[in-house]
This record gives structure tokens, C-alpha cells and sequence, in this order.
């Protein structure tokens, strides 16, 4: 019974937190695009001490930034009733979400091995237009 009723509330519980974190990722969203109109290209870099656009929800402490290419990447990772997996989930405006599970392979393998080793096990487009679930194992 405790499990049924753990399965029954676990999947709703992670998507509201999963879309309260898309949802409050829109102000950032917005003012790196901002920031591209301005100076021609995307941030390099978000790495600092202080995240003043959080996620705003528990268990999930921070979005993570990266520029990639001509786009870039905003990422988070979601909690997940699942203790054998990992789940991240992944914003690309031009819709080429990666994610990757170690980060020597983005060291050693050549991109066209990358392509085709990025070590998830599965991916899923969220609702919300340029987001996508990796998960792993």
C-alpha cells in the first residue's frame, strides 16, 4: 500500500517541481538572449558564487549554463523517485540538447564517437518547447 501510494504521488510531485523549475528558468532565459542582442554572441560563461536567478525549488539548487556553439545549453537536475537513475533536464533554443555523463569522454572521444556515446539511456522532450529529460543510470 506504502508503495502504491508512493508511485501514485511520486510522478506528479517530479513533474511539478520539473515544470517549476522550466517555469522559473524564463527571466534567465530571457536575459541571456538579452545579452546575445546586445554583444552579438551568448555569454561564455555563467560560472560564479552567487546564482541570482535560481530555480526556486527545493532540491534543485542551481541552473547550470554552458554556450554551445551558437547556442547554449541551461540545465538543471531534477530529483527523482527512481534511486537508479539520474535525471537532467536540458534547454537549447535551437533545439539541440546534450548531456553528457562524463566528462573525460568530452576530453577523449573525437565528436563523431561523442555523437553516438553520450552514456544516457534515455531522453524524452518535456512539454515545454526546447526542453528535454536525459536520463541515467
Amino acid at each position: 500500500v506504502v508503495f502504491l501510494a508512493q508511485r501514485l504521488l511520486a510522478e506528479p510531485l517530479v513533474t511539478f517541481s520539473r515544470d517549476r523549475a522550466i517555469d522559473n528558468s524564463a527571466e534567465l532565459i530571457r536575459e541571456i538572449e538579452t545579452y546575445r542582442a546586445t554583444n552579438g554572441h551568448y555569454p561564455p560563461s555563467l560560472l560564479s558564487v552567487w546564482q541570482d536567478r535560481p530555480p526556486r525549488v527545493i532540491g534543485i539548487p542551481r541552473y547550470h549554463y554552458e554556450r554551445a556553439g551558437e547556442s547554449f545549453n541551461l540545465c538543471f537536475e531534477q530529483f527523482t523517485f527512481d534511486l537508479a537513475a539520474r535525471e537532467f533536464v536540458v534547454y537549447n533554443p535551437l533545439d539541440q540538447q546534450v548531456m553528457t555523463s562524463h566528462d573525460l569522454d568530452l576530453l577523449q572521444f573525437p565528436p563523431d564517437r561523442l555523437a553516438r556515446s553520450r552514456g544516457f539511456f534515455e531522453s524524452v522532450d518535456c512539454p515545454q518547447p526546447h526542453w528535454t529529460c536525459f536520463r541515467f543510470d
